[in-house]
Protein backbone atom coordinates (compact mmCIF):
# COMPACT_ATOMS: atom_id res chain seq x y z
CA UNK A 1 0.00 0.00 0.00
CA UNK A 2 2.66 2.41 0.82
CA UNK A 3 4.66 1.84 -2.49
CA UNK A 4 1.25 2.17 -4.58
CA UNK A 5 1.14 5.54 -1.98
CA UNK A 6 4.91 6.30 -3.48
CA UNK A 7 4.19 5.66 -7.14
CA UNK A 8 0.98 7.96 -7.39
CA UNK A 9 3.14 10.69 -6.04
CA UNK A 10 5.94 10.01 -8.11
CA UNK A 11 4.25 9.43 -11.30
CA UNK A 12 3.15 13.23 -11.76
CA UNK A 13 6.65 14.21 -11.00
CA UNK A 14 8.37 11.46 -13.48
CA UNK A 15 5.42 12.08 -16.47
CA UNK A 16 6.57 15.79 -16.11
CA UNK A 17 10.17 15.45 -16.11
CA UNK A 18 9.52 13.21 -19.60
CA UNK A 19 7.75 15.59 -21.79
CA UNK A 20 10.26 18.35 -20.75
CA UNK A 21 12.98 16.47 -22.27
CA UNK A 22 10.51 15.21 -25.30
CA UNK A 23 9.62 18.72 -26.24
CA UNK A 24 13.76 19.71 -25.35
CA UNK A 25 14.20 16.90 -28.13
CA UNK A 26 11.69 17.72 -30.55
CA UNK A 27 12.76 21.28 -30.57
CA UNK A 28 16.48 20.21 -31.06
CA UNK A 29 15.75 17.70 -33.91
CA UNK A 30 13.50 20.94 -35.64
CA UNK A 31 16.49 23.30 -35.29
CA UNK A 32 18.97 20.32 -37.15
CA UNK A 33 16.14 19.52 -39.62
CA UNK A 34 15.70 23.44 -40.47
CA UNK A 35 19.23 23.92 -40.90
CA UNK A 36 20.26 21.23 -43.13
CA UNK A 37 16.89 21.32 -45.33
CA UNK A 38 16.54 25.30 -45.05
CA UNK A 39 13.31 26.93 -43.41
CA UNK A 40 10.45 27.27 -45.71
CA UNK A 41 10.76 31.31 -45.69
CA UNK A 42 13.92 30.89 -47.18
CA UNK A 43 15.91 33.12 -44.56
CA UNK A 44 18.49 30.17 -43.10
CA UNK A 45 19.13 29.25 -47.00
CA UNK A 46 20.07 33.10 -47.61
CA UNK A 47 23.69 32.50 -47.86
CA UNK A 48 23.51 29.04 -49.31
CA UNK A 49 25.31 29.03 -52.84
CA UNK A 50 26.16 25.85 -54.35
CA UNK A 51 29.91 26.14 -56.15
CA UNK A 52 28.76 23.06 -58.95
CA UNK A 53 31.05 24.22 -61.73
CA UNK A 54 32.25 22.16 -64.48
CA UNK A 55 33.62 22.79 -67.82
CA UNK A 56 30.43 22.86 -69.79
CA UNK A 57 29.12 25.56 -67.58
CA UNK A 58 32.12 27.32 -67.77
CA UNK A 59 32.58 27.35 -71.66
CA UNK A 60 29.14 28.54 -71.94
CA UNK A 61 29.68 31.36 -69.91
CA UNK A 62 31.43 34.25 -69.50
CA UNK A 63 32.10 36.88 -66.75
CA UNK A 64 31.73 40.10 -68.68
CA UNK A 65 30.73 43.40 -67.63
CA UNK A 66 28.56 46.25 -69.48
CA UNK A 67 25.68 48.97 -69.42
CA UNK A 68 21.82 47.45 -69.76
CA UNK A 69 18.99 48.99 -70.19
CA UNK A 70 15.62 47.12 -69.29
CA UNK A 71 12.50 48.21 -71.11
CA UNK A 72 8.99 48.01 -69.20
CA UNK A 73 6.16 49.70 -69.70
CA UNK A 74 6.35 51.77 -66.64
CA UNK A 75 9.85 52.90 -67.95
CA UNK A 76 13.63 52.49 -68.32
CA UNK A 77 15.75 50.97 -65.48
CA UNK A 78 19.52 51.03 -65.86
CA UNK A 79 21.42 47.93 -64.98
CA UNK A 80 25.10 46.01 -65.22
CA UNK A 81 25.59 43.03 -67.10
CA UNK A 82 27.76 40.84 -65.13
CA UNK A 83 27.14 37.48 -66.44
CA UNK A 84 26.21 36.32 -69.88
CA UNK A 85 25.40 32.58 -70.70
CA UNK A 86 23.93 31.04 -74.20
CA UNK A 87 20.20 31.08 -72.69
CA UNK A 88 20.41 34.04 -70.08
CA UNK A 89 22.32 36.12 -68.20
CA UNK A 90 22.87 37.86 -64.39
CA UNK A 91 22.22 41.96 -64.18
CA UNK A 92 23.34 43.50 -61.43
CA UNK A 93 20.82 46.02 -59.95
CA UNK A 94 19.59 47.58 -56.81
CA UNK A 95 16.29 47.05 -56.76
CA UNK A 96 16.06 43.75 -58.75
CA UNK A 97 12.56 42.66 -60.35
CA UNK A 98 9.87 40.06 -59.08
CA UNK A 99 10.52 36.42 -60.45
CA UNK A 100 8.48 35.95 -63.48
CA UNK A 101 8.23 39.78 -64.50
CA UNK A 102 8.98 40.10 -68.13
CA UNK A 103 10.34 42.53 -70.31
CA UNK A 104 12.99 44.19 -72.81
CA UNK A 105 16.79 43.89 -72.23
CA UNK A 106 19.25 46.10 -74.19
CA UNK A 107 22.63 44.85 -73.64
CA UNK A 108 25.62 47.63 -75.00
CA UNK A 109 28.78 45.83 -75.65
CA UNK A 110 31.74 47.75 -77.06
CA UNK A 111 32.01 47.36 -80.93
CA UNK A 112 28.83 45.47 -81.26
CA UNK A 113 25.64 47.41 -82.18
CA UNK A 114 23.69 46.76 -79.13
CA UNK A 115 21.75 43.62 -78.28
CA UNK A 116 17.80 43.49 -77.57
CA UNK A 117 16.48 40.47 -76.25
CA UNK A 118 13.10 40.07 -74.12
CA UNK A 119 13.68 38.55 -70.69
CA UNK A 120 12.18 37.06 -68.26
CA UNK A 121 13.33 36.72 -64.54
CA UNK A 122 13.90 33.68 -63.06
CA UNK A 123 15.66 34.34 -59.60
CA UNK A 124 16.61 37.32 -57.51
CA UNK A 125 18.53 38.22 -54.39
CA UNK A 126 15.76 40.85 -53.12
CA UNK A 127 15.15 39.28 -49.71
CA UNK A 128 19.03 38.42 -49.05
CA UNK A 129 20.66 40.49 -46.60
CA UNK A 130 23.28 43.13 -47.98
CA UNK A 131 25.78 41.34 -46.16
CA UNK A 132 25.27 37.93 -47.31
CA UNK A 133 25.46 39.02 -51.40
CA UNK A 134 28.39 39.08 -53.55
CA UNK A 135 26.48 41.81 -56.03
CA UNK A 136 22.67 42.67 -55.33
CA UNK A 137 20.66 41.46 -59.06
CA UNK A 138 18.96 38.69 -60.76
CA UNK A 139 19.17 36.18 -62.91
CA UNK A 140 17.26 36.42 -66.47
CA UNK A 141 16.30 34.21 -69.29
CA UNK A 142 16.28 34.93 -72.85
CA UNK A 143 13.03 34.24 -74.50
CA UNK A 144 11.89 33.59 -78.33
CA UNK A 145 15.52 33.77 -79.28
CA UNK A 146 16.04 33.63 -82.99
CA UNK A 147 18.70 31.52 -84.87
CA UNK A 148 20.96 34.77 -85.51
CA UNK A 149 20.28 36.03 -81.82
CA UNK A 150 21.63 32.54 -80.55
CA UNK A 151 24.62 32.56 -83.26
CA UNK A 152 25.26 35.74 -81.83
CA UNK A 153 25.28 34.84 -78.10
CA UNK A 154 27.65 31.49 -79.16
CA UNK A 155 29.80 33.91 -80.40
CA UNK A 156 30.19 36.48 -77.77
CA UNK A 157 30.40 33.19 -74.97
CA UNK A 158 32.30 31.04 -76.50
CA UNK A 159 34.89 33.49 -78.54
CA UNK A 160 34.68 36.59 -76.61
CA UNK A 161 36.71 39.42 -77.63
Amino acid sequence: MEGSQLFTRILPIVTLILVVVFSLALKLISRFKSRALGSLSGQSLAGFQIDAKNETQDRNRIKIKCPVLIEKSQGIMKTSLRELALSGAFLTCPNPLPIGDTFRVKIFMEERPPLKFDAEVMWNNKNVSEDKIISRGMKVRFLQLSDEDRKILNEIVVNPL
